[in-house]
């Protein structure tokens, strides 16, 4: 029982140390949601709108709305479905990265193999539809300059 205790002390102190990174960032990191399905969305508003620092400012549906989106709402980083309707993965994340440069991306899919296709195409970070949303979390976390995880999972590929 004493053992069960000190592992809740070690993942309650982990968790404080992230919550105090983002709340110790000079402003909200803005969010801009794309994804065709609806109930993903909705999963993520939900999950990042309990998050201390981090706050969304938009949703996009297709590579259009997403590119028009990313022009109007000037995010800090984009989740985006990789499956997205319009653009290929590849083409969309060229022309998201001549509007916005700094502009970071998380690419979500539920394919394995569209790891590789993300990473290799310039997305930060990619993150499994059926990962554990502290995962997506700490992806989001690494994206907002906190450490290099991204950049080794990026070079292990």
């Amino acid at each position: 029982m004493r053992l069960e205790g000190f592992c809740c002390i070690m993942r309650d102190d982990a968790e404080w140390s992230r919550r105090q990174r983002i709340v110790e960032r000079e402003r909200e990191m803005r969010i801009l949601l794309a994804d065709n399905r609806s109930k993903v969305r909705f999963a993520l508003r939900v999950l990042l709108e309990r998050q201390p620092g981090l706050a969304v400012v938009g949703e996009a549906t297709n590579a259009n709305d997403l590119l028009a989106q990313a022009k109007a709402t000037h995010p800090d980083l984009v989740l985006l479905g990789w499956e997205l309707p319009g653009l290929v993965g590849i083409d969309l994340l060229s022309t998201l990265r001549k509007i916005r440069p700094e502009l970071e991306v998380i690419a979500l899919s539920s394919r394995p193999e569209a790891r590789r296709a993300a990473l290799t195409a310039g997305a930060n970070a990619f993150v499994s539809k059926t990962d554990l949303p502290e995962r997506l979390l700490a992806a989001i976390d690494d994206c907002g300059g906190n450490s290099n995880i991204v950049q080794i999972e990026r070079v292990a590929g």
